[in-house]
């Protein structure tokens, strides 16, 4: 991607965390960015014909763009972007979309915009690298929110038992929303053990 003599436009990556598409061939996004933190974006026109690059801005892909802050609003508005990782990558399990969506819902409620956050930006990426090799798990998952709640300050210490509380208190995240994803991976797990132990050609209990 080229540079700009532009002092007010910058480059950087980012994974997108939200996609709105607004009108016809329009964008609203909120991304996750390496030098600039939680970033909302416009991407105006992305989907018109003229501006094919547009087309690739799905859900939890990695993007490399081009952006200019608009004027008196916290907004950046993106010129351009190039496709580093493809979400469809994650599609192992319904399950692996899941924790994606999770994982970014706990970093909107817990960033500031324009904060820049480089550790929780490698963090995401790591777990997203995980998912494009294996399942997810519940213990990955609470590994996660650990690294973002001493990211943020706050030690959790032998927090098993209370990260529920501690994800809703500092994270914002309700307990509901944490005990359905649970539910979901440890149906998930007892799919995999099922599979294990009656995959074709291995001998069955009983």
């Amino acid at each position: 991607m080229e540079a700009s003599h532009n002092k007010e436009i910058f480059c950087d990556e980012a994974f997108v965390l939200e996609r709105e598409r607004t009108g016809e061939t329009s964008l609203r996004l909120r991304l996750l960015s390496r030098d600039h933190g939680l970033l909302n974006a416009r991407a105006k026109g992305a989907l018109a014909p003229q501006k094919p690059w547009g087309r690739h801005i799905d859900l939890y892909c990695r993007i490399e763009f081009t952006a200019a802050p608009m004027r008196n609003i916290p907004l950046v508005y993106l010129r351009e972007s190039r496709l580093l990782d493809p979400s469809r990558h994650l599609a192992v399990s319904p399950e692996a979309l899941h924790t994606a969506a999770y994982a970014a819902h706990v970093l909107l409620r817990s960033l500031q915009p324009h904060y820049p956050c480089e550790p929780l930006f490698d963090l995401y990426r790591k777990l997203l690298d995980y998912m494009r090799k294996k399942e997810p798990s519940w213990l990955l998952v609470k590994r996660y929110e650990l690294r973002v709640l001493a990211y943020l300050g706050h030690d959790p210490g032998d927090a098993d038992a209370r990260l529920t509380g501690l994800m809703a208190e500092h994270c914002h995240v309700s307990p509901l929303t944490r005990s359905r994803l649970q539910k979901q991976l440890a149906d998930l797990q007892r799919r995999m053990r099922h599979q294990e132990t009656y995959w074709p050609g291995t001998p069955s209990a009983g």
